[in-house]
């Protein structure tokens, strides 16, 4: 799995006096789909995935949220898996852990 690409096309910061107790974290991906290109040459399989990233610091101090999308370069075999999981609105646990990883060090604050 290679990352090709991470964009965001939302980004919401909202902030209150309010003291900080605690830090809850939800990541959730919206879509899955598969990406044309004619800039790579292997036989990969590019795959784009929309994501949401919410981080809530409590009780009702802050509230950070971050959508954008994380482009891959995927082997056939692992693209194929990524889609039959995706019908069941599920990313295999591998690959869901790779990307949790690489937007968690983009976006925590």
């Amino acid at each position: 799995m290679k990352v090709l690409g991470i964009s965001f096309n939302k980004i919401i910061v909202e902030k209150k006096n309010n003291p900080i107790k605690e830090i809850s974290r939800n990541m959730e991906f919206l879509d899955v789909e598969k990406v044309s290109s004619s800039i790579l040459k292997d036989k990969n399989e590019l795959v784009g995935i929309k994501f949401k990233k919410t981080i809530k610091y409590e009780p009702d101090s802050a509230v950070l949220e971050f959508q954008g999308s994380i482009l891959l370069s995927l082997e056939p075999k692992k693209a194929k898996e990524v889609f039959k999981d995706w019908k069941n609105k599920k990313i295999p646990k591998e690959i869901h852990e790779k990307i949790l990883n690489i937007i968690s060090r983009k976006v925590d604050i």
